[in-house]
């Protein structure tokens, strides 16, 4: 597992045990991570596809997409 933690001085991603309780637990596979990191696909076509989870205040699952830029518009 990994983690990442947000401040306002700066934020880390790190692998392993937080060293606190997260806000937000999001459960995804690493290959639909890698794919919604790089554009390759819709944050929110794998919600509602089932592909991404959340355990945490829905406020914050519902920020989620902002996290990843917008998927390439293929012609």
């Amino acid at each position: 597992s990994a983690w990442i933690h947000v401040a306002p001085e700066g934020s880390r991603a790190c692998i392993g045990v937080p060293d606190s309780l997260p806000d937000l637990t999001v459960i995804v596979d690493a290959v639909v991570l890698n794919e919604l990191w790089w554009g390759k696909r819709s944050c929110d076509e794998a919600i509602r596809r089932g592909d991404v989870g959340f355990e945490g205040p829905s406020h914050l699952a519902a920020a989620y997409p902002g996290w990843f830029r917008p998927a390439p518009i293929t012609a």
